[in-house]
């Protein structure tokens, strides 16, 4: 005799899938690693929008290091996101190694990157900072090569039978005046705003959580627990006839 049914869930953050629609629409392969039964697994992968077979259920901290090197064994560079002890292995094989700030202390001492908000769009801000760091090291690069390719020569006396040449004085000057002008393009990133993610209007959690009692009471009443599965309780969020 059934006396009771409790069912316990993690509510996803509102912008989880609207990141992870962002990554993929940038090209990213996204594949959901967790220690959680499959049916939990599948259930929230439905509901962000990964593919089923980027899904690895029940999986022990070896068998998530696992998965990063055959990742890595097909050519992929992987960041690894986790926030649990049991992530530690995985966050020290892949190339990049993100934490969650409100995770364990190992955790945060085996990554490279640590978020320091619990939320997932952090991770579209990290990447947009991370591209804005290779473009301004670029332009820096481009800058100085280009500079130091026009300058160096004719500080050396190039044109000097041209009647072209540059006083010690005035070498020294420009190479300072270099050196502030990479300066000042780094200093550009202070001004790094990221962009933000749209997310459609949710309900408070509150809201949501009382919506969300409203409809499983509404499904209980229409279909009581019965015996037909095979854990002897019909899944009211799984169930054919819901």
């Amino acid at each position: 005799v059934v006396l009771g049914l409790a069912a316990l869930r993690d509510a996803l953050q509102p912008t989880s899938r609207e990141v992870i629609q962002e990554l993929e629409k940038a090209g990213e392969e996204v594949w959901m690693c967790t220690g959680d039964h499959s049916a939990t697994a599948n259930a929230v992968a439905r509901e962000l929008g990964i593919h089923p077979d980027r899904v690895r259920a029940e999986s022990v901290p070896a068998f998530k290091a696992g998965l990063v090197a055959e990742l890595q064994a097909a050519g992929k560079r992987v960041i690894f996101v986790g926030d649990g002890v049991n992530d530690a292995p995985a966050l020290t094989s892949a190339e990049v190694g993100v934490a969650i700030g409100a995770g364990a202390r190992l955790t945060v001492d085996s990554a490279d990157i640590v978020l320091v908000k619990s939320e997932l769009q952090e991770l579209l801000t990290m990447k947009q900072l991370a591209l804005a760091t290779v473009f301004c090291i670029k332009r820096n690069f481009l800058w100085a090569f280009v500079f130091n390719a026009c300058m160096i020569p004719l500080a050396a006396g190039v044109l000097h039978h041209q009647g072209i040449h540059l006083p010690p004085a005035a070498a020294a000057a420009a190479m300072a005046l270099s050196s502030v002008t990479v300066v000042s393009s780094s200093l550009l990133l202070r001004r790094f705003r990221p962009r933000q993610l749209r997310v459609p209007f949710a309900p408070n959690q509150a809201q949501a959580r009382k919506a969300g009692n409203r409809k499983y009471n509404k499904l209980a009443e229409e279909h009581p627990l019965t015996e037909d599965s095979p854990c002897g309780l019909t899944c009211i969020n799984n169930c054919d006839r819901v």
